[in-house]
């Protein structure tokens, strides 16, 4: 029985797995479909997707912020407003 901030919940284990250090290319649970490398490989990966799509919003916004006319009517407002770069 383990208990949580939610209340106690029951575990049932199915299957006791020993621990043990995997080689960069040795298959491992649960699944076994996935190595170590593979998973190191798709997190670098990931990781640069993410980055590029981030560098690639920002050169779009900034392509559409130069383009465009901004006219800020303060009395419209209702707050005092600071302009940022």
């Amino acid at each position: 029985m383990l208990q949580s901030t939610q209340g106690y919940h029951i575990i049932k284990v199915l299957k006791r797995i020993s621990g043990k250090l995997y080689g960069l290319d040795e298959t491992t649970p649960p699944d076994y479909k996935v190595t170590p490398r593979s998973a190191i490989r798709d997190a670098i990966v990931l990781a640069k997707r993410q980055e590029t799509l981030i560098n690639e919003i920002s050169a779009v916004k900034e392509g559409l912020r130069s383009q465009a006319q901004i006219d800020v009517l303060e009395r419209n407002l209702g707050f005092a407003y600071q302009k940022s770069n």
